[in-house]
This record gives structure tokens, sequence and C-alpha cells, in this order.
């Protein structure tokens, strides 16, 4: 069993607070997915936890041993970057093998022999990595940081560089290998279908503070305010003056929005006109830019083409 629990982490930097009362927890064969605008302090969170950074507030427990008081070498701890970072000079045996020195040298090759297998590297065993495709730069990153089986692993966007193809079978199969090996995860993404695709909890950074930290269901159906909502998939922020339509009244700081894939258009004329600005062709629907009297716009998907300076009508239930 592992778990990371972070408690209350405060981190600052030439007087500017880059996080600020952070806390969650992540247990054995969980996988905690951190989502923010850039610059939020999610990839700091990593760094933080591996001790990359040692400036911060609060505490950081690996199975309930605070990291201040462990020594590196023992926190079993695998970090995957964004880049990869393997070393160029060496092939994808001894990039794998390099975090283990400590072995003897039979005990390595039986261990880096072991990974190539696992992830379907072995007739890339003596090939450089320069040489390697971003799926298989990516796969030889994962098997070094699992080569001596670390119990925590840390994600910093590992699929940034892959195809949408490549990125798909690379998040499933990345999933159920840490359901497998019960490890404790952290995905740093920006890219929200990741984190509700593969996260059992998802902690959504808003000005260096918890915008929101739950269940992906419970943030993408109950999001707390319009920037965790926004995050988490495409929306439509409507005027107020829909809000008549429906007999409805909102104070200045509320909003009224409505999900891009749920929002439905019709012919039948009512109070809420649109006109249809532009069309665009997205292969298995066409999506369309539409706007207000008053000039506000909105998005609609539709499997049908509709021409530009049509008049439709928003369809609210």
């Amino acid at each position: 069993m592992s778990q990371i629990t972070v408690k209350n982490l405060g981190i600052c930097f030439r007087q500017k607070t880059i996080l600020e009362d952070i806390s969650f927890t992540v247990a054995s064969g969980e996988i905690l997915a951190i989502l923010g605008a850039s610059g939020a302090g999610k990839s700091t969170i990593l760094r933080t936890i591996a001790g990359l950074e040692h400036d911060f507030s609060g505490e950081i427990l690996l199975d309930g041993v605070n990291i201040k008081k462990r020594p590196r070498n023992c926190q079993k701890l695998g970090y995957i970057f964004q880049n990869y970072a393997l070393f160029p000079h060496l092939d994808v045996a001894a990039n794998i093998a390099f975090g283990l020195s400590k072995m003897s040298k039979n005990a390595k090759m039986q261990r880096v022999d072991e990974l190539l297998k696992q992830f379907q590297l072995e007739a890339l065993k003596h090939q450089s990595v320069n040489q390697l495709s971003g799926g298989q730069q990516q796969r030889v990153a994962i098997a070094r940081a699992l080569a001596y089986e670390p119990k925590f692993l840390l994600l910093d966007e590992p699929f940034a560089n892959l195809d949408t193809k490549l990125k798909n079978e690379a998040r499933t199969w990345l999933k159920q290998l840490i359901k497998n090996l019960n490890l404790s995860a952290i995905l740093v993404t920006h890219d929200h279908k990741e984190a509700l695709s593969v996260a059992d909890q998802i902690l959504v950074l808003n000005e260096a503070k918890t915008g929101q930290y739950g269940s992906p269901q419970t943030l993408f159906e109950q999001p707390k305010n319009l920037f965790v909502a926004q995050l988490l998939g495409d929306l439509n922020v409507l005027p107020q003056t829909v809000l008549k339509s429906l007999n409805l009244r909102a104070e200045n700081h509320q909003h009224i929005a409505i999900r891009v894939n749920k929002t439905k258009l019709t012919f039948k004329p009512n109070d809420l006109k649109l006109t249809v600005q532009d069309c665009l062709y997205c292969g298995d629907y066409y999506e369309l830019i539409l706007s207000f009297d008053k000039g506000k716009q909105i998005i609609c998907r539709r499997q049908d083409k509709l021409e530009l300076g049509t008049y439709v009508y928003l369809e609210l239930r």
C-alpha cells in the first residue's frame, strides 16, 4: 500500500504566491489529475513532491513520512517529464538501466530485459533514443521510471508530444499499468478529456489556490464556478436576457451557461433568435458560430450544414 498526502502546501517566489493552501491525498491504485491554466503551479507541485523544490510551507507525506525527514533515495518515486528527459548518448537499454546503479550487473540486465519485454521494446534494445518515435520514447521513459519499482509515480504532461491515436492508446495503457502495479500516481495535464477519462480525482488550480477538488463526475456535473466549468469542457455562456424567457432571475455575479454538446437549435420562432455567422466542417459534425441580436456568440454542433445568415432559435428545456 502507498499514499501521497499533501497538507496546506504553499510556495512563494520573490514575494509572489505560486501555491497557497493546497491539500489532497492519493491512495494506492489511484490517479490524481491536476488541471489549471499555464503557470498555475501544476508542475511545481510535482517538483516539490519529488524533492526538487525545498522552500515550501505545509507538509508532504509519502506513506505517512514527511519528505523532509526521509532520505531522497528511499522515496521510491518515479518521475516522467513532459519531454521524457532521455539521455541521447545512451541506447534504450542503458536509458532504462540508468537508475539501477545499486544492482549487480546480472540483476540489472535481468530487470532491463523484463521491462523491454513488458513495454514491447525488445527489438529496440540497442537503438539510439533519438531514432525512436514519440510513442516509443514515452514507453522508454516510463520503463526507466518503473525500473526500480517505485510506489509513487509523477507524470508531467506525458501525452503532450503524441498524436491523437497514440495519445488515446497510451492513456488507456498507462491507466491500466498504474492500476495493475497499485501505484499512487499524479498526472499534470492541460487536457480536460485526459483528466476526466484517466483520473479518480481531479484538483483544479485557480489563482494559486484550489479551485475545486473531487471526482471527475462531481467537477463536471457540479462545478463550483465558471472557471471550473469552462476548464472541464466547452461551454456557452449565455446573455442575461435568456433568463427572461425562462422566468428566472440571477444576481450580477451569476452566469447562465450550457455545455456546447447540450446546446440545441430549433427553427420554431421564440425570443432567443440567433444568426449563423460561420459553419465549420469538422468531419463527423458541423460547428456553428451563432450570434444573438446584441452580438454575443455561442457555439452549437449539428450533423447538417446551415448557410451563413440563416435565422435559428435557441431551444432551452
